[in-house]
């Protein structure tokens, strides 16, 4: 039984050889077992970055899938500011911590209307080079791994990055109009995302949005109900219709 057959027969609730796994690493770690390995420690320019970067040594590892997602496009590579901070494609700008980086500036934090969001250029999911890894990968180990498109943070939290946590939820909270619009651009990346890696080979997506903590909702029941259900819905309907099986 190979990895590929394995996911597979987990997922279809039958028992496989042994466990499945999928896991990932920090790139401290990856980085230093590549050295260790005499394995290529590949970091990508990508907001999936630790997603899917050093395949190689993931497999080396034991996992059983690949994972495949959006690189930055090509003429738009994150750059290094001159305080140190990096900045991507997305107008992110990111601070170093030493063992990791976290976001410390968000295009959109002054945005207060649909007048303003429409001044801001959102990537196109379709640029040039954004899909030539993930086209490499799954051509490469299709046949014996399982083919994962990672979206990672498909709506809630892509929106709110953009934002910042507060103002969005805010926002969100006292309906202002421009939240609604820029949902529905983020959706709208998604879903080309996503038929894109099911176009590449993907066998599952990924989609991830935490909407709790160790307490409960970030947002009521209501609220996600509302605004958040019915575009998930029309995101998996769409990957669902674009391939049945």
């Amino acid at each position: 039984m190979n990895s590929r057959e394995r996911m597979i027969t987990a997922l279809n609730f039958e028992e496989p050889d042994r466990v499945p796994i999928v896991a990932n690493l920090t790139p401290q770690v990856a980085e230093r077992l590549g050295k260790v390995m005499n394995l290529p420690y590949e970091a990508e320019d990508s907001i999936l970055s630790t997603r899917v970067s050093h395949t190689e040594i993931l497999l080396e590892l034991g996992n059983d899938a690949v994972l495949i997602g959006a690189c930055r496009a090509k003429g738009h590579p994150t750059v290094t500011l001159e305080n140190g901070n990096t900045k991507d494609e997305w107008s992110f700008e990111y601070g170093n911590f030493g063992i990791y980086s976290d976001i410390v500036g968000r295009p959109l934090k002054d945005v207060t209307s649909i007048e303003e969001l429409n001044q801001y250029p959102f990537p196109d999911p379709l640029a040039e080079g954004r899909w030539e890894l993930a086209q490499r990968i799954s051509q490469k180990y299709k046949n014996d791994y399982y083919v994962i498109g990672d979206l990672e943070a498909c709506l809630f939290e892509l929106s709110w990055n953009l934002t910042g946590l507060d103002k969005f939820l805010i926002d969100l909270t006292m309906e202002v109009d421009y939240i609604f619009e820029l949902l529905d651009r983020v959706l709208d990346y998604s879903i080309t995302c996503g038929i894109k890696m099911i176009d590449l080979g993907a066998d599952m997506i990924w989609a991830g949005d935490d909407f709790g903590t160790q307490r409960g909702m970030m947002i009521s029941p209501d609220m996600w109900r509302t605004y958040f259900k019915p575009r998930m819905k029309k995101m998996f309907d769409a990957f669902k219709a674009h391939k049945p099986d």
